[in-house]
């Protein structure tokens, strides 16, 4: 009977991932996923209990997530399990880690790069879409009043 070997797990990064590489130009990336679950007590209260799953990349994929993903971000991650261990004064150690084939970004990165830019120069009477998927017709050349525009309708929009 074959065995399975497989993990996915969504978490946030506890710091930014490391990145080594080697005279061969291989490269491997390392990260910890915090993941939290929570537990009920006999006295009503809830408790969070966070996990920090160690994760290895190899490749391609790691300078992906070194390069675009950051401490405090959400992503999701699938591989296996991976189990090392080693002898070292006479004594074992061993330590557990999720090998990394694919990930997911579920969240934006932190940076200064991804705030929206505002456009102080708007022209007047400029079309500006609203949460609802109307439009609201604006007649300020500032964005300071946003939110006091009047609404139109779908078939009023020219195009």
């Amino acid at each position: 009977m074959s065995s399975i070997n497989s993990v996915v797990i969504t978490g946030r990064l506890g710091k930014n991932p490391e990145i080594k590489y080697f005279e061969s130009g291989a490269s491997v990336t390392s990260f910890t996923l915090a993941v939290s679950d929570f537990a009920n007590k006999k006295d009503g209260t809830t408790v969070e209990n966070t996990n920090w799953i160690p994760c290895r990349v190899w490749g391609k994929i790691g300078e992906t997530i070194c390069e675009y993903c950051a401490a405090g971000q959400k992503i999701g991650v699938q591989g296996s399990l991976k189990v090392e261990s080693w002898t070292k004064n006479n004594q074992i150690f061993s330590r557990t880690y999720v090998n990394v084939g694919k990930f997911e970004f579920l969240s934006a990165k932190k940076t200064d790069e991804n705030k929206p830019q505002i456009n102080k120069n708007v022209q007047q009477n400029q079309q500006i879409p609203s949460q609802t998927g109307q439009y609201k017709q604006s007649t300020h050349t500032d964005f300071e009043d946003y939110g006091t525009e009047e609404l139109i309708g779908e078939e009023e929009i020219p195009f």
